[in-house]
């Protein structure tokens, strides 16, 4: 399996265009990737699969935990 550090070595032997060549290519995966999870996410809350939380609830929460580590 090829490792990170290699995949790195040989993007670095590219000519500046391919190196932008494929930035662009793997930023365009990972939206694809991300856009496909925000998919699933609101099928599973419009589904009623999952339920979300209120923020003021979310937002409350976080307030008592960072009070609480403050003490």
């Amino acid at each position: 399996m090829t490792t990170i550090k290699e995949i790195t070595n040989t993007a670095r032997t590219l000519k500046p265009i391919e190196r932008d060549q494929l930035i662009d290519s793997l930023i365009d995966a990972r939206e694809a990737e991300q856009n496909a999870e925000i998919g699933h996410r609101i099928a599973e809350i419009d589904s009623g699969e999952v339920k979300g939380i209120p923020a003021e609830q979310v937002f409350a929460e976080l307030r008592e935990r960072l009070d609480a580590a403050r003490k």
